[in-house]
Protein backbone atom coordinates (compact mmCIF):
# COMPACT_ATOMS: atom_id res chain seq x y z
CA UNK A 1 0.00 0.00 0.00
CA UNK A 2 1.43 3.63 -0.91
CA UNK A 3 -0.15 6.81 1.21
CA UNK A 4 0.49 9.97 -0.16
CA UNK A 5 1.91 13.18 1.72
CA UNK A 6 2.38 16.84 1.76
CA UNK A 7 4.98 19.09 3.10
CA UNK A 8 4.89 22.75 2.81
CA UNK A 9 5.70 26.41 4.34
CA UNK A 10 5.21 29.86 3.77
CA UNK A 11 5.97 29.24 -0.08
CA UNK A 12 2.17 28.00 0.45
CA UNK A 13 0.75 31.03 2.68
CA UNK A 14 -2.49 30.15 3.43
CA UNK A 15 -2.37 26.32 1.94
CA UNK A 16 -6.18 24.41 2.01
CA UNK A 17 -5.56 21.66 3.84
CA UNK A 18 -8.74 20.69 4.06
CA UNK A 19 -8.59 20.45 0.31
CA UNK A 20 -5.75 18.37 0.39
CA UNK A 21 -7.34 15.71 2.79
CA UNK A 22 -10.36 15.54 0.18
CA UNK A 23 -7.93 15.07 -2.30
CA UNK A 24 -6.59 11.54 -0.94
CA UNK A 25 -3.96 12.57 0.87
CA UNK A 26 -2.92 10.85 4.56
CA UNK A 27 -0.01 12.85 5.97
CA UNK A 28 1.47 16.05 6.34
CA UNK A 29 4.47 18.56 7.49
CA UNK A 30 4.88 22.46 7.58
CA UNK A 31 7.82 24.54 8.37
CA UNK A 32 8.17 25.53 11.86
CA UNK A 33 12.04 27.12 11.71
CA UNK A 34 14.96 27.60 9.66
CA UNK A 35 18.08 28.65 11.44
CA UNK A 36 18.22 30.60 15.32
CA UNK A 37 16.51 33.45 13.55
CA UNK A 38 13.37 32.75 11.35
CA UNK A 39 10.09 31.59 12.32
CA UNK A 40 7.41 30.53 9.73
CA UNK A 41 4.07 32.95 10.10
CA UNK A 42 2.07 30.26 8.56
CA UNK A 43 3.39 27.84 11.55
CA UNK A 44 0.41 28.84 13.63
CA UNK A 45 -2.28 28.34 11.12
CA UNK A 46 -1.32 25.21 9.61
CA UNK A 47 -0.24 23.63 13.15
CA UNK A 48 -4.26 24.07 13.82
CA UNK A 49 -5.50 23.38 10.56
CA UNK A 50 -3.38 19.78 10.32
CA UNK A 51 -4.30 18.78 13.55
CA UNK A 52 -8.06 19.08 11.99
CA UNK A 53 -7.41 17.55 8.72
CA UNK A 54 -4.45 14.83 9.95
CA UNK A 55 -4.60 14.12 13.11
CA UNK A 56 -2.15 11.77 14.08
CA UNK A 57 -0.74 12.36 10.94
CA UNK A 58 1.09 15.75 10.62
CA UNK A 59 4.45 17.23 12.11
CA UNK A 60 6.58 20.77 11.81
CA UNK A 61 9.68 21.07 9.85
CA UNK A 62 13.17 22.53 10.77
CA UNK A 63 15.70 23.92 8.36
CA UNK A 64 18.74 23.34 9.08
CA UNK A 65 21.84 25.61 9.29
CA UNK A 66 25.17 24.07 10.27
CA UNK A 67 27.18 27.38 10.88
CA UNK A 68 24.62 28.33 13.62
CA UNK A 69 25.05 26.78 17.29
CA UNK A 70 22.77 23.85 17.48
CA UNK A 71 21.54 24.98 20.95
CA UNK A 72 20.03 28.62 19.53
CA UNK A 73 18.19 26.36 16.71
CA UNK A 74 16.75 24.17 19.21
CA UNK A 75 15.52 26.46 21.33
CA UNK A 76 13.76 28.32 18.67
CA UNK A 77 12.01 25.37 17.18
CA UNK A 78 11.00 24.48 20.56
CA UNK A 79 9.56 28.32 21.17
CA UNK A 80 7.61 28.25 17.33
CA UNK A 81 6.32 24.30 17.72
CA UNK A 82 3.84 25.55 20.45
CA UNK A 83 3.44 21.86 21.55
CA UNK A 84 6.37 19.54 22.10
CA UNK A 85 4.74 16.69 21.36
CA UNK A 86 4.16 17.40 17.70
CA UNK A 87 6.61 15.40 15.87
CA UNK A 88 9.80 16.75 14.58
CA UNK A 89 10.70 16.26 10.98
CA UNK A 90 14.89 17.61 10.76
CA UNK A 91 15.81 19.51 7.29
CA UNK A 92 19.34 18.56 6.84
CA UNK A 93 20.62 20.40 3.09
CA UNK A 94 21.97 23.43 3.97
CA UNK A 95 24.06 24.03 0.99
CA UNK A 96 25.72 26.98 2.19
CA UNK A 97 27.88 25.18 4.46
CA UNK A 98 28.99 21.55 4.58
CA UNK A 99 27.68 19.25 6.64
CA UNK A 100 28.21 16.93 9.13
CA UNK A 101 27.26 13.90 10.92
CA UNK A 102 28.28 15.27 14.19
CA UNK A 103 26.74 18.36 13.74
CA UNK A 104 23.71 16.48 12.16
CA UNK A 105 23.43 14.13 15.53
CA UNK A 106 24.03 17.30 18.05
CA UNK A 107 21.12 19.02 16.62
CA UNK A 108 19.20 15.73 17.14
CA UNK A 109 20.42 15.55 20.47
CA UNK A 110 19.85 19.21 21.06
CA UNK A 111 15.85 18.91 19.86
CA UNK A 112 15.53 15.84 22.01
CA UNK A 113 16.67 17.20 25.17
CA UNK A 114 14.39 19.80 24.82
CA UNK A 115 11.32 16.87 25.19
CA UNK A 116 10.97 17.43 21.45
CA UNK A 117 11.08 13.90 19.16
CA UNK A 118 12.46 13.93 15.74
CA UNK A 119 10.20 11.44 13.94
CA UNK A 120 12.04 11.57 10.35
CA UNK A 121 14.90 13.20 8.98
CA UNK A 122 15.20 14.68 5.60
CA UNK A 123 18.45 13.86 4.31
CA UNK A 124 18.64 13.90 0.76
CA UNK A 125 20.80 10.96 -0.61
CA UNK A 126 22.56 14.02 -2.94
CA UNK A 127 22.98 15.83 0.16
CA UNK A 128 24.20 13.08 2.48
CA UNK A 129 27.40 11.62 -0.32
CA UNK A 130 28.11 15.63 -1.79
CA UNK A 131 28.19 17.41 1.23
CA UNK A 132 28.72 15.60 3.98
CA UNK A 133 31.14 12.51 2.35
CA UNK A 134 28.77 9.78 3.12
CA UNK A 135 29.16 9.01 6.28
CA UNK A 136 27.40 5.94 8.32
CA UNK A 137 24.33 6.79 10.18
CA UNK A 138 23.75 4.51 12.43
CA UNK A 139 21.75 5.62 15.48
CA UNK A 140 20.03 8.10 13.67
CA UNK A 141 16.53 9.03 12.67
CA UNK A 142 14.66 7.16 9.82
CA UNK A 143 15.29 8.84 6.79
CA UNK A 144 13.05 11.06 4.36
CA UNK A 145 14.55 10.46 1.35
CA UNK A 146 14.21 13.00 -2.04
CA UNK A 147 14.89 11.46 -5.83
CA UNK A 148 12.43 13.56 -7.84
CA UNK A 149 10.28 12.81 -11.29
CA UNK A 150 10.31 14.28 -14.47
CA UNK A 151 6.81 16.41 -15.11
CA UNK A 152 4.14 17.58 -13.32
CA UNK A 153 0.75 16.65 -12.32
CA UNK A 154 -0.98 14.44 -9.54
CA UNK A 155 0.77 12.26 -7.39
CA UNK A 156 -0.82 9.54 -7.82
CA UNK A 157 0.19 9.61 -11.78
CA UNK A 158 3.83 11.24 -10.68
CA UNK A 159 4.70 8.68 -7.98
CA UNK A 160 7.69 6.30 -9.53
CA UNK A 161 6.65 2.92 -7.92
CA UNK A 162 8.00 1.15 -4.51
CA UNK A 163 10.69 0.13 -6.13
CA UNK A 164 12.41 3.16 -7.31
CA UNK A 165 15.83 4.03 -6.80
CA UNK A 166 14.88 6.67 -4.30
CA UNK A 167 13.85 4.02 -1.64
CA UNK A 168 17.42 2.14 -1.51
CA UNK A 169 19.18 1.95 1.50
CA UNK A 170 22.13 4.06 2.01
CA UNK A 171 24.43 1.85 3.70
CA UNK A 172 24.04 -1.60 5.66
CA UNK A 173 22.59 -0.59 8.83
CA UNK A 174 21.44 2.90 7.83
CA UNK A 175 17.73 3.70 9.09
CA UNK A 176 15.28 3.26 6.57
CA UNK A 177 14.06 5.31 4.13
CA UNK A 178 10.57 5.16 5.44
CA UNK A 179 9.06 8.48 3.17
CA UNK A 180 10.16 9.41 -0.32
CA UNK A 181 9.74 13.05 -1.71
CA UNK A 182 9.35 12.30 -5.57
CA UNK A 183 8.46 15.56 -6.54
CA UNK A 184 8.35 19.43 -5.78
CA UNK A 185 5.62 19.45 -8.71
CA UNK A 186 2.76 17.71 -6.95
CA UNK A 187 -0.98 19.66 -8.03
CA UNK A 188 -2.51 19.50 -4.69
CA UNK A 189 -4.92 21.86 -3.45
CA UNK A 190 -4.66 23.78 -6.84
CA UNK A 191 -0.69 24.49 -6.10
CA UNK A 192 2.29 22.81 -7.43
CA UNK A 193 4.10 21.18 -4.28
CA UNK A 194 6.14 18.62 -2.58
CA UNK A 195 4.73 15.37 -2.47
CA UNK A 196 5.83 12.26 -0.53
CA UNK A 197 4.81 8.73 -0.67
CA UNK A 198 4.83 6.11 2.30
CA UNK A 199 4.67 2.38 1.55
CA UNK A 200 3.03 0.57 4.39
CA UNK A 201 -0.44 0.62 5.85
CA UNK A 202 -1.84 3.89 8.07
CA UNK A 203 -1.16 2.16 11.27
CA UNK A 204 2.25 1.92 10.38
CA UNK A 205 2.73 5.42 9.34
CA UNK A 206 0.94 6.59 12.73
CA UNK A 207 3.72 4.69 14.14
CA UNK A 208 6.27 6.82 12.62
CA UNK A 209 4.66 9.81 13.43
CA UNK A 210 4.58 9.01 17.29
CA UNK A 211 0.36 8.06 17.23
CA UNK A 212 0.44 4.68 17.47
CA UNK A 213 0.30 3.80 21.22
CA UNK A 214 -1.34 5.93 23.78
CA UNK A 215 0.74 7.73 26.32
CA UNK A 216 1.37 5.48 29.16
CA UNK A 217 4.37 4.84 31.74
CA UNK A 218 8.10 5.16 30.86
CA UNK A 219 9.73 1.76 29.84
CA UNK A 220 11.05 -0.42 32.32
CA UNK A 221 14.58 -1.18 32.80
CA UNK A 222 13.35 -4.94 32.46
CA UNK A 223 12.46 -4.04 28.68
CA UNK A 224 16.04 -1.75 27.99
CA UNK A 225 17.68 -4.35 28.93
CA UNK A 226 16.02 -7.22 27.52
CA UNK A 227 16.30 -5.69 23.70
CA UNK A 228 19.73 -5.12 24.67
CA UNK A 229 20.93 -7.98 26.11
CA UNK A 230 19.28 -10.81 23.90
CA UNK A 231 21.89 -13.32 23.49
CA UNK A 232 21.70 -17.14 24.19
CA UNK A 233 24.49 -17.21 26.57
CA UNK A 234 24.00 -15.52 29.71
CA UNK A 235 25.69 -12.69 30.84
CA UNK A 236 27.12 -11.50 27.04
CA UNK A 237 25.82 -8.45 26.82
CA UNK A 238 24.98 -7.27 22.92
CA UNK A 239 24.08 -3.75 21.60
CA UNK A 240 20.75 -4.04 19.49
CA UNK A 241 21.86 -4.31 15.85
CA UNK A 242 19.56 -2.20 14.18
CA UNK A 243 17.87 0.38 16.53
CA UNK A 244 16.17 2.07 13.48
CA UNK A 245 13.78 -0.62 13.64
CA UNK A 246 12.93 0.27 17.45
CA UNK A 247 9.70 0.63 17.56
CA UNK A 248 9.26 4.31 16.18
CA UNK A 249 6.79 5.66 19.28
CA UNK A 250 9.58 5.33 21.60
CA UNK A 251 11.02 8.86 21.81
CA UNK A 252 14.67 7.42 21.06
CA UNK A 253 16.57 4.11 19.85
CA UNK A 254 17.68 4.01 23.72
CA UNK A 255 14.04 3.08 24.69
CA UNK A 256 12.71 -0.08 22.83
CA UNK A 257 9.70 -1.27 23.56
CA UNK A 258 8.96 -5.02 23.62
CA UNK A 259 8.34 -5.19 20.11
CA UNK A 260 11.88 -4.78 19.68
CA UNK A 261 12.67 -8.17 21.85
CA UNK A 262 10.13 -9.98 19.89
CA UNK A 263 11.65 -9.20 16.61
CA UNK A 264 15.23 -9.92 18.14
CA UNK A 265 14.17 -12.91 19.93
CA UNK A 266 12.86 -14.38 16.59
CA UNK A 267 16.15 -13.66 14.87
CA UNK A 268 18.36 -15.10 17.09
CA UNK A 269 16.01 -18.62 17.65
CA UNK A 270 14.73 -18.81 13.71
CA UNK A 271 17.21 -17.38 11.20
CA UNK A 272 20.74 -17.24 14.01
CA UNK A 273 19.60 -21.07 13.81
CA UNK A 274 20.38 -21.66 17.68
CA UNK A 275 19.29 -25.09 18.64
CA UNK A 276 16.93 -26.31 21.22
CA UNK A 277 18.29 -29.33 22.50
CA UNK A 278 16.02 -31.17 24.85
CA UNK A 279 19.16 -30.93 27.80
CA UNK A 280 18.44 -26.77 27.81
CA UNK A 281 15.35 -28.19 29.69
CA UNK A 282 17.47 -29.13 32.66
CA UNK A 283 19.08 -26.05 33.31
CA UNK A 284 18.47 -24.27 36.47
CA UNK A 285 15.73 -21.28 36.13
CA UNK A 286 17.95 -18.71 38.86
CA UNK A 287 21.01 -18.77 36.56
CA UNK A 288 20.36 -15.37 34.95
CA UNK A 289 19.88 -16.61 31.64
CA UNK A 290 19.07 -14.02 28.54
CA UNK A 291 15.59 -14.16 27.35
CA UNK A 292 16.82 -15.95 24.35
CA UNK A 293 18.03 -18.96 26.27
CA UNK A 294 14.50 -18.50 28.20
CA UNK A 295 12.96 -18.80 24.99
CA UNK A 296 14.72 -21.69 24.19
CA UNK A 297 14.42 -23.74 27.58
CA UNK A 298 10.84 -23.45 27.10
CA UNK A 299 10.86 -24.77 23.63
CA UNK A 300 13.26 -27.79 24.82
CA UNK A 301 10.85 -28.66 27.90
CA UNK A 302 8.00 -28.77 25.00
CA UNK A 303 10.41 -30.85 22.84
CA UNK A 304 11.21 -33.53 26.07
CA UNK A 305 7.39 -33.27 26.64
CA UNK A 306 6.18 -34.22 23.23
CA UNK A 307 9.30 -37.33 22.87
CA UNK A 308 7.39 -38.42 26.26
CA UNK A 309 4.01 -38.60 25.20
CA UNK A 310 5.30 -40.28 21.85
CA UNK A 311 6.55 -42.45 23.56
CA UNK A 312 3.56 -43.28 26.04
CA UNK A 313 1.03 -43.43 22.69
CA UNK A 314 3.91 -45.85 21.48
CA UNK A 315 3.24 -48.07 24.39
CA UNK A 316 -0.44 -47.97 24.62
CA UNK A 317 -0.73 -48.71 21.08
CA UNK A 318 1.71 -51.78 21.52
CA UNK A 319 -0.58 -52.83 24.49
CA UNK A 320 -3.96 -52.16 22.76
CA UNK A 321 -2.20 -54.56 20.09
CA UNK A 322 -1.21 -57.29 22.11
CA UNK A 323 -4.95 -57.00 23.77
CA UNK A 324 -6.52 -57.79 19.90
CA UNK A 325 -3.97 -60.57 19.23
Amino acid sequence: MTLYGIDVSNHQREFNFAAAKREGFVFATHKVTESDDYRDPYWPRARDQMREHFPGLFGGYHFARNDVDVNRQADALLAHLGDPSIPVQLDYEDTDTRGSIDNMKALIRAIEDRGMRVFANYLPRWYWTGHMGAPRLDGTPPIWNSHYVNGTGYASVLYPGDSHAGWAEFHTDAPRVVILQFSERGQVAGQSIDVNAFRGTEQELRALFGSAQPKGEPVTDLVEQGAGQLHPQPGRLRPIARPQNVNPSTRTPDEPWPYDMWCDIWNETVFDGYDIRPEYADVPDDMGRSLVALVQTVAARQVREKVQLDRIESKLDRILGEKKL
